[in-house]
């Protein structure tokens, strides 16, 4: 959000941040899917989500394996 300063040039931002590195790759067994998919819902939503064949095939997943992260904040 914004901080309003007293001059022109003193204005800031609190913030909050999160750079991270990884590599990537999109996830083909279906068993693999689902338990990317699970732990979306588990982060999202409540309860127990079911995905049916034809929506599952239709759905990409990517895993990132983290190899570095770096959080920062302002203001808070």
């Amino acid at each position: 959000s914004l901080v309003e300063g007293k001059e022109p040039c003193s204005y800031t931002f609190n913030y909050r941040s999160v750079v991270g590195f990884g590599t990537a790759s999109v996830l083909s067994d279906p068993a693999e899917k689902r338990k990317g998919m699970d732990c979306i819902i588990r982060h999202y939503a409540r309860g127990v989500a079911s995905y049916p064949d034809d929506a599952l095939k239709r759905t990409a997943v990517v895993r990132i394996e983290v190899s570095s992260i770096t959080g920062r904040q302002a203001g808070y």
